[in-house]
């Protein structure tokens, strides 16, 4: 059985756990069956054809090249799954539409309608709207997209509430399951195991995400909140930063040049990182699913609406501009006390993510 996965690569640690979970699900799906899965990087269409993984500087002659000239992973797939992603948003102040994106038109509409043989799954699909977004803002081009993106996908999960208001907005209102993120399963796949913590995690981003999206972060009072409570609580307890690129190595070491980082090019090493920990503050959402799914709480600090993912598993969250350190201080003494007994919940909360998954999955058996 040949699947591919629309997902990114070497690109995102976030991504490769989302993508790998996925793995991990299709296989408890399909125990017996023989699997062979092929990436395609989705902000590289042309990587849909064999032979030009590498070659994503050359996606616009994906558009000019017919299909029947290569070998395709789509039109050759039995079965196409979106790989967890925000796949809703709209922000008219900076001109970015999901209507607009690079995946879409070349890889479902033109490729994936031509394999009828081939279903498409649309797992884990997420917002990216403000961080105090009640979805009214998504245009009407975006909501025309969004009700087409749903209309083409034989099953459709969602990875926050927001998500499913944004879709209820749309002509003729569709709905979906909201289901924590499939990434809680990476370490399943990895065959990974949690430790006893021995040091507290820290992730920073400047923005707090990924982007602004003209809201007024204040970045340098975030990095000034941050750098205080990091400087008092390194007295008493190990403090490591974890990276997942490299710019986020130069952040860390602009608080402190002597501070402890943690930065690997494999998606598995941050699992294995991340089961030694004892809990984590952290601005990555992935860093606190892969956390949460080793039985180790976090904070999570952001500035956009992917932040509603921690509520799913049962994390706390802040809006970056309302942080202090106080309640830094506050939150660092709660999460000492939660790790003690995080990890029965989670389980809890893992076995019905499973059971809502393998369910609504089940029409691929």
């Amino acid at each position: 059985m040949r699947i591919a996965l629309i997902t990114t690569v070497q690109h995102n640690p976030g991504d490769d756990f989302v993508r790998d979970g996925i793995k991990y699900l299709i296989r408890r799906l399909l125990p017996h069956a023989d699997i062979h899965f092929e990436n395609i990087h989705k902000h590289a269409p042309i990587t849909a054809r064999y032979g030009f993984a590498k070659k994503r500087k050359l996606d616009g002659l994906d558009r000019l090249l017919p299909l029947r000239v290569t070998r395709d992973r789509i039109l050759e797939s039995d079965l196409v799954i979106q790989c967890g992603a925000p796949v809703y948003w709209c922000h008219a102040r900076v001109n970015a539409h999901c209507c607009d994106n690079e995946w879409f038109e070349p890889l479902i509409r033109r490729r994936l309608s031509r394999n009828h043989k081939a279903a498409f799954l649309n797992i884990a699909g997420g917002s990216c709207q403000l961080y105090h977004s009640d979805g009214s803002e998504i245009c009407d081009r975006c909501l025309d997209y969004i009700k087409l993106l749903y209309d083409a996908a034989r099953v459709t999960t969602l990875r926050d509430d927001l998500a499913r208001t944004i879709l209820s907005r749309t002509p003729a209102p569709a709905l979906a399951p909201v289901i924590p993120c499939p990434s809680l399963f990476a370490v399943d796949e990895y065959n990974i195991t949690p430790q006893v913590g021995e040091f507290i995690v820290l992730n920073f981003m400047q923005l707090a995400g990924h982007y602004s999206f003209a809201q007024s972060i204040d970045r340098d009072r975030w990095k000034t909140v941050l750098t205080r409570f990091y400087n008092e609580i390194r007295l008493n307890a190990p403090v490591i930063f974890a990276c997942h690129d490299r710019l986020e190595i130069e952040w860390a070491r602009s608080i402190d040049s002597e501070a402890t980082i943690f930065y690997s090019t494999r998606a598995a090493d941050y699992i294995k990182f991340y089961a030694r920990a004892q809990f984590g503050i952290v601005n990555r959402l992935h860093a606190a699913y892969a956390l949460a799914s080793l039985g180790k709480p976090s904070l999570v600090i952001g500035n956009d609406s992917r932040s509603c993912m921690a509520d799913l598993i049962e994390t706390e969250r802040l809006y970056v501009n309302d942080v202090t350190v106080d309640a830094l201080v506050d939150y660092f003494d709660r999460l000492a006390v939660r790790a003690s007994h995080f990890g029965d919940r989670i389980r809890q909360i893992k076995r019905e993510a499973l059971a809502g998954y393998l369910d609504s999955m089940a029409i691929i058996q």
